[in-house]
């Protein structure tokens, strides 16, 4: 009986603990969300393989007063997709299909030649020279039939430094290196990254953003 009761005890003081923890992570994110002016957040905890904690906070849609279900509301993840491009990139390096120190034109030969040559390398780690967005050019709202057809926007304009000489962050240069995936793995960037960085990874609730698709509980603009 001692024994069970020291058990239930510590048990207690665990659980206590934990929701003492809980409290003040939600009394955090709580500040963190009214600071932040945003409409809707989700924030979740895993420990050693367990989700120990997961809540939403505001709305996924504002209008319709949508609230955010962490394990149901997509949102858009923007830059986020960069790491993972790195990923897949990667598993490409790994079958011999992108060789990183290659001049990207091997792969992606309808763009133009520049002052320097550009290597996959450089643009995975934002040293490819390639320039960001130009002042409204984030909020375009033209729609591109293929990542080669988005290259446009900007594969005329000069490079804003050597490629390898200076760190500039650039949307426009992992857009390009999309448009090399798509070459080296004989398919769209969105089915090759579906295939070979979502699926192995379980992801399961990650798509393109494809504004005519019915995509259930995905947040709104």
């Amino acid at each position: 009986m001692l024994a069970l009761f020291r058990a239930c005890s510590l048990t207690f003081a665990c659980c206590a603990a934990q929701a003492s923890t809980v409290k003040d992570a939600d009394t955090l994110v709580n500040q963190f969300f009214d600071a932040s002016g945003a409409p809707g957040l989700a924030v979740s905890v895993g420990y050693e393989g367990r989700l120990i904690w997961s809540k939403g906070y505001g709305f996924a849609d504002l209008e319709q007063q949508v609230a955010v279900v962490p394990a149901f509301t997509l949102f858009r993840i923007g830059s986020v997709v960069k790491p993972m491009t790195a990923l897949a990139l990667v598993t490409l390096v790994e079958q011999g299909k992108i060789d990183l120190d290659a001049d990207v034109r091997r792969y992606v030969p309808s763009f133009p030649s520049k002052s320097h040559v550009i290597t996959s390398r450089q643009l995975v780690s934002h040293l490819g020279g390639i320039r960001h967005y130009l002042g409204e050019e984030a909020y375009l709202r033209e729609r591109y039939s293929s990542v080669g057809e988005a290259l446009k926007i900007f594969q005329a304009d000069p490079l804003i430094a050597t490629p390898g000489a200076a760190w500039n962050y650039s949307s426009y240069g992992f857009n390009l290196l999309s448009a090399a995936i798509e070459h080296a793995a004989d398919k769209s960037f969105v089915d090759y990254m579906a295939t070979a960085v979502f699926a192995p990874l379980g992801m399961t609730r990650t798509f393109p953003d494809h504004l005519e698709a019915i995509l259930p509980g995905r947040g709104r603009y």
